[in-house]
């Protein structure tokens, strides 16, 4: 049987939170894709400066997941 990480309280908060806020997009990795965002280098420089808001929960999203 695998061992599971036993987060702090504060971060184990945050996800309920977040996930009860309209920021999570379910399908960011479709979002990213479509604009070509295959990578975190290409996040930073080609898309935080001009995202709208559906490119920005799919940045947050992703970064949620995956960060």
């Amino acid at each position: 049987m695998k061992d599971y990480p036993i987060y702090h309280p504060t971060l184990d908060e945050f996800t309920r939170v977040f996930n009860k806020t309209n920021l999570v997009c379910y399908n960011y990795l479709e979002v990213l894709e479509n604009r070509g965002l295959n990578n975190m280098e290409a996040m930073i420089d080609d898309a935080i400066d001009t995202s709208e808001l559906e490119l920005l929960k799919a940045l947050l999203t992703g970064e949620f997941f995956f960060g």
